[in-house]
């Protein structure tokens, strides 16, 4: 079989190297987009570190025309770029949230705008768009997170119905916790640390970690593989036991239940304040 031609944006660290290294050992073409190339620190096997910030118009462009000179044109997009904004939302500030809707939701857009014309012509490709189980059910501090992700699946379910007569693949993969920077890199509300808060309580639990239910990103890369090498993948994947368990929350249990678990939590945090 002729080797696909792979791009995965945000792949520096975690899940996107991971996948850059575990898609290139299988004898794909993987190209490995990163926002500042001095943070590869290693060859992932045989994949191609390429410049790109998915929020900028002439690195995307730059990025596609390379690929398409040196390698043909992307069989596999994988939407991997994005991070995480935390915080009450009256604490947030404007440029916070347009910040985290332009990367998770309008740099996913860019990229897809970019290779869709070449998979519909060739009646051939996969997108996959890296969301969250964040993106189906939502956590206090998370407003700007979660309504990224969220609108992110909306994309991608409308997508796919759009693109599906012409042959191109779209689903969602949405990972539960996983052992990455992705905290280390989060951007927080100015107040997070501030004692004289209203919303003191809510951001105790911004600080803590849950490493007990936290998948590795090595895990994470191979299931999103196996997903991606299925002939008529579904239009959404959980990665990891806690985004399972979630996910079953959500089909079991009427919203009502779940908002009642959500706010038991949120009132013992502030009685706790």
């Amino acid at each position: 079989m002729k080797p696909r031609v792979f791009l995965i944006t945000g792949a520096g660290s975690g899940i996107g190297f991971e996948l850059a290294r575990q898609a290139a050992a299988r004898g794909n073409i993987v190209y490995a987009g990163i926002r500042n190339l001095s943070k590869w620190k290693a060859p992932a096997e045989s994949a191609r570190p390429i410049q790109l910030d998915v929020n900028a118009q002439d690195q995307v462009d730059a990025c596609i025309n390379q690929i398409q000179k040196d390698a043909g044109p992307v069989d596999v997009l994988v939407n991997n770029a994005g991070f995480g904004v935390y915080g009450a939302f009256e604490e947030l500030t404007e440029v916070q949230i347009r910040e985290q809707y332009e990367t998770n939701l309008f740099g996913c857009m860019r990229m897809v705008r970019a290779v869709l014309p070449q998979m519909r012509e060739r009646r051939s490709g996969t997108v996959v768009n890296v969301s969250s189980i964040l993106g189906r059910l939502t956590i206090p501090t998370g407003s700007a997170y979660t309504g990224s992700k969220f609108a992110l699946e909306a994309f991608t379910e409308t997508l796919r119905y759009e693109v599906k007569p012409f042959g191109v693949k779209v689903f969602a993969v949405e990972p539960g916790l996983i052992r990455t920077r992705f905290k280390d890199n989060m951007v927080r509300s100015n107040r997070v640390e501030d004692s004289a808060s209203p919303y003191r309580f809510l951001n105790r639990m911004i600080q803590r970690d849950y490493p007990g239910f936290s998948t590795s990103p090595q895990r994470a890369a191979s299931r999103i593989l196996t997903f991606i090498n299925r002939r008529n993948p579904s239009r959404r994947y959980r990665v990891g036991l806690d985004a399972i368990f979630y996910n079953r929350l959500i089909e079991w249990f009427p919203d009502s239940f779940i908002a009642a678990l959500v706010q038991i939590g949120v009132n013992t945090s502030y009685k706790k304040s």
